[in-house]
């Protein structure tokens, strides 16, 4: 069974009010991978994304909280910092994203097979996928695949 990382906006978008084509889309992807993950998929998170997911008032801000509930959270530990900084300073994850850095960092130290996350520019983005294996190389962390839901569901059906 495949070990899954959920950055912040995978809840989100499990529960997004939008109703934009895109974000209508995202939701139906990303409740379909709820739905299926049972089973497939042991989820993990950290205390940032329960932090983001809380810092503001929003709907559907409860029930992401609630379906997230109970997950095993892993530390933001001195090596997740500092992998993060590295992450920043090699540029794979830009200073205005430091949050992202984090979650990345998380995932890599502890090991998980799977980033999951709905953030293709700082995160799923095949461009950096190089640059972040040299650097955990480097670091001798694994490198998680960076994916969205719509990815890991084609291709855990595959």
């Amino acid at each position: 069974m495949r070990s899954v990382y959920l950055d912040t906006n995978v809840p989100s978008f499990l529960v997004t009010t939008r109703d934009d084509h895109a974000s209508q889309l995202r939701r139906t992807i990303t409740q379909q991978f709820w739905s299926a993950h049972p089973g497939r998929f042991r989820l993990f998170l950290s205390e940032l994304v329960i932090a983001e997911l809380s810092a503001e008032e929003w709907p559907g801000r409860e029930q992401a909280l609630a379906a997230i509930r109970g997950l095993p959270l892993l530390p933001i530990t001195d090596d997740v910092t500092a992998l993060a900084g590295t992450y920043l300073r090699a540029r794979i994850v830009p200073a205005s994203a430091a949050r992202d850095a984090v979650h990345l960092a998380c995932a890599s130290v502890h090991g998980v097979n799977v980033l999951l996350t709905w953030n293709v520019r700082q995160l799923a983005n095949p461009t950096k996928v190089e640059r972040l294996r040299a650097v955990n190389l480097i670091a001798n962390v694994a490198t998680p695949v960076l994916c969205t839901p719509e990815s890991l569901l084609e291709d855990d059906d595959g």
